[in-house]
């Protein structure tokens, strides 16, 4: 991922890394999964993630993420997709600053099991999502502050309120959803259509996987 002071070497350079995320806008940068039946972590490092394309990064990346023990679970997708859409909606409002190799980080429980004795977040399963055309980070820590202080809602709460991810009796885990990284945030006057570009493709691409 590059920001748009990089120089063509760079741009290059990075571009081979994932060829697919010129056309996503976004890849994948790892995930870390958990099984209640084994009560194992399993990791997907970048190596995994930079061998799927457009296609299976779909099926074969998302659909591992979102599944425990082979079951997709298509709430946690439906929340955050919903949290997803907010921070589109954010997005196409904003005139302020353009976000460059940021991330987006994805969390849910993936101990589904109904112990009392389990902590609710005491094993999770996260992925980290990069922006392809979007890229990652930003800026100074004067911009970081300004954007944790005025648009905390959505660089660090949780994805949605808890009576929509977790309602009482709900099997389903509760979901985070967290935009980081802002080494390259700057500020710009005009809409951000990298992130936004990834945005879009990312959230249709979730929806498909809600479709299987």
């Amino acid at each position: 991922t590059y920001d748009p002071f990089a120089s063509k070497e760079k741009i290059a350079m990075e571009t081979a890394k994932f060829p697919p995320a010129k056309n996503l806008g976004y890849q994948i940068s790892g995930m870390l999964t958990y099984s209640p039946k084994t009560g194992k972590f399993q990791k997907f490092d970048k190596y995994f993630c930079k061998k799927l394309n457009e296609e299976t990064i779909v099926f074969e990346g998302f659909g591992k993420f979102f599944a425990i023990d082979g079951v997709l679970q298509k709430e946690v997708i439906k929340a955050v997709i919903e949290r997803l859409e907010q921070i589109l909606e954010w997005f196409h409002k904003q005139r302020t600053f353009n976000f460059f190799a940021s991330s987006l980080l994805v969390v849910f429980d993936g101990d589904i099991s109904p112990s009392p004795s389990s902590h609710p977040n005491s094993s999770l399963s996260s992925s980290g999502l990069d922006g392809g055309n979007i890229t990652h980070n930003c800026c100074n820590g004067e911009t970081d502050s300004i954007i944790e202080n005025d648009f905390s809602d959505l660089v660090s709460s949780d994805s949605v309120d808890d009576k929509t991810t977790n309602p009482p009796d709900s099997p389903h885990p509760k979901v985070q959803v967290r935009m980081i990284d802002f080494a390259h945030v700057y500020h710009m006057t005009e809409e951000d259509e990298n992130y936004i570009f990834g945005l879009k493709h990312l959230i249709d691409d979730f929806r498909r996987l809600l479709k299987s």
